[in-house]
């Protein structure tokens, strides 16, 4: 890496660097730059979101949602009216995207980060007069809203879609091949024991 950077142009500065140690059973060697050695970490920042070495995505979840409840309560104290349409178009500008940035990197999986996303859109539909006492599905219903999961489930169906169809700049040689591997599939695995039956009769 090290090389690498010297040889386009580029310095990698030690105290702005650190080390991941990814697996249980990982040795955390330590590792110098330049002679000195680089500090490691449970959880860094790399391009804007927060990776740690769980790979989960638990620590960017904490990030944006606080974020949002600030801007979200910000929100609120700086605006007077709570129409429909008002909040709507607040929250759609300078809340949403703060979860939504780059979420395909760190989309989550546990019940328990989803449900925190989702709390933030909670709290922004209940800032509509006049809504706070129905449910969340009835709020999302009059807002033209729907849940966060949903809105990543469907971005994923989409970009699913423009892949498949070439509507990318995705080509096939990106992708690395599958590995070889002797390990058979059920269906071979049964397609084999059929064919082994018919010729001992």
């Amino acid at each position: 890496m090290v090389e690498w950077a010297a040889a386009n142009g580029m310095v990698l500065h030690p105290q702005k660097t650190v080390v991941l140690h990814f697996g249980y059973n990982n040795p955390r060697y330590r590792y110098t730059l330049s002679g000195m050695d680089i500090n490691s970490a449970d959880c860094t920042k790399d391009l804007g979101v927060q990776i740690n070495d769980k790979c989960s995505p638990s620590d960017q979840v904490l990030t944006v949602t606080k974020k949002a409840n600030g801007v979200l309560a910000q929100l609120r104290r700086t605006t007077i009216s709570r129409s429909p349409d008002m909040v709507t178009r607040l929250y759609k500008t300078y809340v949403r995207p703060l979860m939504e940035a780059s979420v395909q990197a760190w989309s989550p999986w546990v019940r328990r980060d989803v449900d925190l996303m989702e709390k933030v859109q909670r709290r922004a539909t209940k800032l509509v007069a006049g809504i706070g006492s129905k449910t969340y599905e009835e709020r999302l219903e009059i807002l033209k809203l729907t849940t966060l999961e949903k809105r990543r489930e469907r971005g994923d169906v989409l970009e699913c879609f423009k892949m498949l169809n070439i509507f990318t700049d995705t080509k096939i040689a990106d992708f690395s091949p599958l590995p070889k591997s002797n390990t058979r599939s059920t269906h071979q695995v049964h397609a084999t024991a059929s064919l082994s039956r018919k010729n001992a009769t």
